[in-house]
């Protein structure tokens, strides 16, 4: 298909589109990507090689997608073609394994003609951080060096907008008209049915007029240009404050029709008209003909910038953590505390920080992390700190990553006493006056709260959070124990906008977990407590990215310059580990 330019109304309804798609979607649907994961080579020993890449992934990295690719003859500087299409997953952890294989001869099977050469992990988010390329050795003994090359797959970002009216549609409802909507399906990989799109209700109508829908040519079909796709059109029977989008169960079937993307595509912006037919009463009537019918237009739009644009252009997620150290937690001497520090089990402080830290670090160029205690008694003098550098040091609050923050609180406990009120007002404006120095896209600064309870300041919180919504600011607040987290529930704005005196945020800012929702007893019957680190951190993290993004929009900044690859030597001291 060929790509036009949009007009000015065309643009107003793809923005509309826009809007309406990232509202139908999850927030992991909206940031769900593909990557493209390279491999070349140079100066290995042999001259007839392959490569194994690997992708692992969730909890304990048991899951895992690999590819192996063609053999490269001839040369001791080997490209290889076949990439790793794979899921990008920014709540997760995922780790890239490398291993490159000597190919023996062409005579025995590729199991037993293999010999590994070397091998190397990385990253995935640490590579895409890193501008999309990092050279590693491949053996400390060796000078061979592989470049693992990713980039974001074209498919993610070739958009259409998709236009459907439909005319003369069949009569369902006794007192009115019908109620139609569309549900757009797709077949998948094992060739079943699956819901793909699905418009909103148009009421009391046989001549609906739905709005565009921005369609991803890769959700709809994967690039398979030749794979059905579906529309079915029902009468919504709900009653008058339902939600619209209930189960399709209730609704009556109006009429269906099929067709291919290479169809509904390749008619340069002119509209494609379908019969609507309904199978039952194709069957039961002589005379039938349709159910109405439906025309199809579709308009290419050019790509916004996505999450991954930003991420390969170097833009930094700079991670603040604050931890509530307030005399409702307990003595951390005591076992009952929510800080108290049992050798073998990691308190829920511990646990949050872990899961949360250990992905977002790869994001963070220095990953030199501030870490500060609300709510406590610090030396010397013992006053009430909301700001209270975990490390001790003012000047310089920074832990290296997350294992020096978690050293870093777990000394702090020995020095500081907890006290309270509990504050969130005081960090969170400690976090936004260094974003008001970073507003052109290098910088996202993103708050880390863990709490027990009440917010003891809460009419300055919301002016704290209501500022910090106009800058490249988001916090994330993670509920620990059973306290009561009303508070915290009314800060995540997911529908509303916050607002105090006569003050109004222009983005939602806050995500609230509650962490004890991810928590098990031990099922051998011991004391000890069993948590999923991956449904954490995906709870935790899968607002962030559309966050990001909408500031980005918002402000029409484009990514920064790609950063130039790492060398060899400092790869290995950054997320890279020789085999």
């Amino acid at each position: 298909y060929r790509k036009t330019p949009l007009s000015a109304t065309t643009a107003a309804a793809a923005a509309a589109a826009r809007t309406m798609d990232e509202q139908q979607k999850s927030p992991t649907e909206r940031e769900c990507a593909k990557v493209v994961i390279g491999v070349k080579c140079r100066d290995l020993p042999v001259d007839r090689s392959f490569a194994v890449i690997a992708l692992h992934s969730g909890s304990y990295m048991t899951e895992k997608d690999t590819v192996t690719t063609e053999t490269v003859d001839k040369t001791h500087n080997p490209t290889y073609s076949i990439p790793l299409i794979t899921s990008y997953k920014f709540e997760e952890r995922q780790m890239i394994e490398l291993e490159i294989h000597c190919a023996m001869d062409d005579h025995s099977s590729r199991a037993a003609s293999r010999k590994v050469i070397g091998s190397c992990t990385v990253s995935l988010g640490h590579l895409i951080h890193s501008g999309g390329s990092l050279d590693c050795q491949l053996c400390s003994s060796s000078p061979a060096v592989c470049t693992i090359h990713v980039e974001e797959y074209a498919g993610n970002k070739e958009n259409m907008l998709l236009k459907l009216n439909g005319r003369g549609l069949d009569k369902k409802d006794l007192f009115g008209k019908s109620d139609p909507y569309m549900i757009i399906d797709k077949r998948n990989d094992k060739g079943r049915l699956v819901r793909a799109y699905r418009t909103e209700v148009i009421k009391n109508t046989l001549d609906p007029d739905w709005k565009p829908i921005k369609v991803s040519v890769d959700r709809l079909c994967g690039g398979e240009f030749r794979r059905e796709i579906r529309f079915r059109c029902y009468d919504w029977d709900g009653a008058e404050g339902d939600h619209e989008d209930k189960d399709i169960e209730f609704d009556e079937f109006i009429g269906e029709f099929a067709t291919t993307p290479k169809e509904l595509f390749s008619n340069d912006g002119r509209e494609v008209t379908f019969e609507l037919i309904n199978p039952r009463k194709a069957k039961k009537k002589k005379n039938y003909r349709n159910s109405g019918t439906v025309t199809a237009k579709t308009i290419p739009i050019d790509a916004d910038f996505s999450f991954l644009d930003y991420m390969f252009s170097g833009t930094d997620l700079c991670f603040t953590v604050a931890i509530d150290m307030t005399a409702s937690n307990g003595s951390p001497s005591q076992p009952t505390s929510l800080h108290y520090t049992d050798p073998f089990t990691p308190n829920q402080y511990t646990i949050a920080m872990q899961a949360v830290l250990e992905i977002i670090q790869d994001y963070d160029s220095d990953q030199l992390l501030p870490a500060f205690g609300f709510g406590c008694r610090a030396p010397p003098d013992y006053r009430v700190s909301h700001e209270w550098p975990l490390n001790g040091d003012s000047a310089n609050p920074f832990c290296q990553g997350a294992a020096g923050v978690l050293e870093a609180y777990r000394h702090c406990l020995e020095e500081v006493r907890l006290s309270g009120p509990t504050h969130f007002a005081p960090v969170i404006k400690h976090v936004s006056r260094l974003a008001l120095n970073h507003q052109d896209g290098s910088r996202y600064y993103v708050l880390l709260i863990l709490t027990d309870g009440t917010i003891d300041d809460w009419t300055e919180c919301k002016r704290a959070v209501i500022e910090a919504s106009y800058l490249p600011v988001s916090i994330i607040v993670v509920g620990i124990g059973s306290g009561n987290f009303t508070e915290m529930e009314l800060l995540d704005q997911d529908v509303w906008l916050l607002e105090e005196g006569g003050q109004k945020a222009c983005r939602d800012i806050v995500q609230f977990v509650e962490l004890r929702k991810y928590l098990r007893v031990a099922a051998d019957g011991s004391d000890g407590v069993r948590w999923s680190k991956v449904a954490l951190a995906k709870d935790v993290l899968q607002e962030l990215p559309s966050q990001i993004l909408e500031y980005m929009r918002r402000r029409r900044l484009k990514p920064n310059r790609l950063q130039q690859p790492q060398s060899p030597s400092s790869s290995a001291a950054t997320g890279v580990s020789l085999g």
